[in-house]
């Protein structure tokens, strides 16, 4: 359980900032960087995330880049920290690009520059709207840390497939591995649903594309009375026939 969660932990907080870093090199308006990035995610986007942790397995213990009973956890990490984070950067680009126009305009409207832009305003509207996406993802990281079973690392499902073996009755304990996976990520969801809540009510809601329109019409009448009201007074004093 602990070496599940362990690996889970490394994999998130790498994957946010692989997806943070090669999503905002997608939208830099430098062409070398844009197209770099680009190729870089959709080619980890491509390889199935058990084929990246075999050939890290693979890599690491061929060139004895660490220990022997460290290369498992460091190649379930790097496959799940690859793959998780192209789709992690896919997201914020795709959601940046659905942010309506006017955002970006405002902002270099009042000087800003386009990285300020995106920094300030564009990206804090992108990460809550891609919130629920995210823990979908983090979902999936959750449970592809099963796949290290192919490669040694003693996860949740190796335990627990040992345990079972041992006693000759795995079924059980396939349940109750798969109850434990369905509790975690319950928590999961849960507490995403009340972050997403916490923002939306700090008036960070998402803002779909297409939302952004004119405010109701306000009442002008008054408005308008009062400067009909306003150049009559203007146009007596100026013609108004002086006392003698």
């Amino acid at each position: 359980m602990i070496n599940t969660l362990k690996a889970a932990a490394i994999s998130v907080v790498l994957a946010g900032a692989f997806g943070l870093l090669f999503g905002i090199g997608r939208l830099s308006d430098n062409a070398a960087i844009r197209w770099i990035s680009t190729v870089i995610v959709e080619f980890f986007r491509s390889v199935p995330v058990l084929v990246m942790m075999v050939a890290a397995f693979g890599l690491f213990s061929f060139n004895r880049v660490f220990e022997a009973s460290i290369n498992p956890l460091a190649a379930v990490i790097t496959g799940l920290t690859l793959y998780n984070g192209s789709v992690v950067a896919e997201l914020l680009r795709s959601r940046v690009g659905g942010l309506p126009s006017g955002q970006s305009e405002a902002g270099l409207a009042i000087g800003l520059t386009r990285s300020q832009t995106l920094r300030s305003i564009l990206l804090p509207q992108a990460i809550t709207a891609m919130l629920p996406a995210l823990v979908s993802q983090l979902v999936v990281i959750l449970k592809d840390t099963a796949l290290g079973a192919i490669i040694t690392y003693p996860e949740l499902l190796t335990t627990f497939s040992q345990i079972g073996s041992y006693k000759s009755n795995p079924v059980p304990a396939l349940i109750v591995i798969a109850l434990i996976f369905i509790a975690i990520n319950y928590l999961l969801t849960s507490a995403a649903a009340k972050i997403e809540a916490r923002l939306r009510d700090k008036g960070r809601a998402t803002i779909a594309k297409g939302t952004i329109g004119p405010p109701n019409r306000v009442d002008l009448e008054p408005v308008e009375e009062a400067l009909i009201a306003a150049d009559e007074s203007v146009l007596h004093e100026r013609y108004r026939t002086p006392d003698k």
